[in-house]
């Protein structure tokens, strides 16, 4: 069994660049001194990492300022970062805010006017099927209907019969009901065209309707009314 020992424990000093004593010399000592130190140590995560939760405020929180000047007037201290709203004051920065660190003076990180991302709709993941000039048309075309419940209760088939009429409404000749003379009580009656001048005159054809026209013309070249015997007329009514 090892016998007790008075140690000294030291603890190097990165000021002084010397050792400074930290723990009495007697081994009951040594051990409460320890608890103590290990005490006031940061815990280790899962990963081997210091906690959040243990690191001081000053090292994990980013303060934020208006601008350069109030950045300027600030306590600092290795590693402070600083979201500087309008940093306009830096020559390096054009408009908008910027990230700053301190390192042994002020760091430009980043700023909102490199943040800027071009992408390309192509590129987009997701993306809705249409192209861009058809999504731009439809919004631009956008617009709201006072009636819409009306709209809404159109049927297929109530816009089959609007077009059906239509294309009927459109038809400027033909016979589009396909209506035939017996449809409108013209059953009996034959189609023939009217007389000519001639053909009322002559009297031999009959399939010719007379107009009252013709029927004067007709009668007019087969009575003649005067006192000179007539030449070639039918009937002769002789003034006397």
């Amino acid at each position: 069994m090892p016998k007790d020992r008075n140690v000294q424990i030291r603890k190097y000093n990165e000021e002084t660049e010397k050792f400074d004593n930290i723990f009495p010399k007697t081994k009951k000592s040594l051990v409460e001194g320890l608890e103590n130190e290990l005490d006031s140590k940061a815990d280790l995560d899962a990963d081997g990492k210091v906690k959040a939760s243990q690191i001081p405020p000053e090292y994990k929180e980013t303060k934020v300022v208006q601008d350069i000047t109030e950045m300027a007037g600030l306590e600092t201290y290795e590693s402070l970062l600083v979201w500087v709203i309008d940093a306009s004051g830096d020559e390096n920065v054009d408009e908008g805010s910027a990230l700053y660190i301190y390192k042994d003076g002020w760091e430009l990180v980043t700023q909102t006017e490199a943040l800027d991302i071009e992408i390309q709709w192509t590129n987009i993941e997701g993306r809705p099927s249409s192209d861009v000039e058809d999504i731009d048309d439809a919004v631009e075309k956008k617009h709201s209907h006072d009636n819409k419940n009306v709209i809404d209760n159109i049927s297929n088939n109530d816009i089959d019969n609007w077009n059906d009429a239509k294309d009927h409404a459109d038809k400027e000749s033909g016979n589009p009901h396909n209506v035939d003379k017996s449809d409108v009580g013209l059953g009996n009656v034959e189609n023939y065209a009217i007389a000519s001048e001639g053909e009322a005159k002559e009297g031999t054809t009959n399939t010719k309707y007379m107009t009252p026209k013709r029927t004067k013309e007709s009668i007019s070249s087969q009575f003649v009314i005067d006192s000179e015997e007539p030449s070639d007329p039918v009937f002769w009514f002789q003034e006397i």
